[in-house]
């Protein structure tokens, strides 16, 4: 993009953690993105730097992820919340809108709820509140290895790492692009001596999603503008070519049920706040602004200039 600003790593301290944030600048509405679970503010650079200069786009690590501190704790969403409260006073924002994807969009939601005053637009991509869409998360016939830690020989070499993430990892696999592999790259530390380590951040992930499964808002009461994105998976995220026949189409039918459960929570959202705008991106994955950037990307862009 022709006279977009250099991006820096920025480091901000909030709430006894410090905090890593991308900042494009500029004299647009801030707009700030917040990425899923276990997801750097880098994963979201190509994405969010299309709406510079109109907005001066911002991303935010949440605490346990990518360059951000890694505490001892909580990791809970509520603290989430607050961190996103701190980071605003941090940085003198007074008022944002707020693009969440995943995890991200549970955030942006309840910091919406609590604090409405700071929040001009809010955008989810592909978050739904619902403790039914949980409970069938437990029947995946292939379960993600979200949390699991990479062997040892897979840590020789940063190519060798990428290439077990690729292999052990079908849904990164088939989006495979620079965002993803950012997704990944930032779980590395690599030693002066050249070793590489991978940083676990099991807890971190874990403690975030099992407490926002407790939250249930009543979207009546959010006063806020809302666009929902929901991603309306056409085919399971992705499993091995090996994978029997069978299992397979066990994938299609949990699929299935997936898409129906997304859609009986999006008639919930509908009833309590009518004048929500909620959009189906039918064939797209869950990171939707990998898979149809392009009509994310257009859904956001005239939200925001309405």
């Amino acid at each position: 993009m022709q006279n977009e600003p250099a991006l820096e790593d920025r480091f901000v301290p909030v709430n006894g953690v410090r905090l890593h944030y991308l900042d494009w600048g500029g004299a647009g509405e801030p707009l700030l993105f917040l990425p899923g679970n276990g997801e750097p503010a880098s994963a979201l650079k190509w994405f969010a730097q299309r709406f510079y200069p109109w907005f001066r786009p911002l991303a935010l690590t949440r605490r346990g992820m990518g360059k951000s501190d890694i505490p001892d704790g909580p990791y809970t969403i509520d603290q989430l919340v607050q961190d996103i409260h701190g980071f605003l006073d941090a940085i003198h924002i007074q008022r944002v809108s707020l693009v969440g994807h995943s995890l991200g969009g549970a955030e942006a939601t309840l910091f919406a709820a609590e604090y409405p005053d700071r929040v001009r637009k809010l955008v989810s991509l592909d978050f739904l509140f619902g403790e039914e869409l949980h409970k069938l998360i437990k029947e995946d016939p292939c379960p993600s290895p979200d949390y699991a830690m990479a062997p040892k020989e897979a840590l020789k070499s940063v190519d060798v790492y990428l290439d077990h993430v690729r292999r052990t990892h079908p849904y990164a696999e088939r989006l495979w692009c620079p965002a993803m592999r950012e997704m990944f790259i930032v779980d590395l530390r690599i030693g002066e001596s050249g070793a590489i380590e991978e940083i676990d951040r099991s807890r971190a992930m874990s403690e975030a999603m099992q407490s926002v499964r407790d939250k249930d808002p009543d979207f009546s009461k959010l006063a806020v503008p809302m666009l929902v994105i929901v991603a309306i998976e056409t085919q399971y995220r992705g499993i091995p070519p090996s994978t029997p026949p069978d299992v397979k189409c066990k994938a299609d039918e949990f699929q299935a049920k997936v898409v129906e459960t997304k859609r009986g929570i999006v008639r919930r959202i509908q009833r309590q706040k009518p004048d929500a705008t909620i959009l189906e991106i039918v064939g797209a994955a869950h990171h939707c602004y990998i898979t149809h950037e392009e009509a994310t990307y257009a859904h956001i862009l005239d939200f925001l200039r309405e």
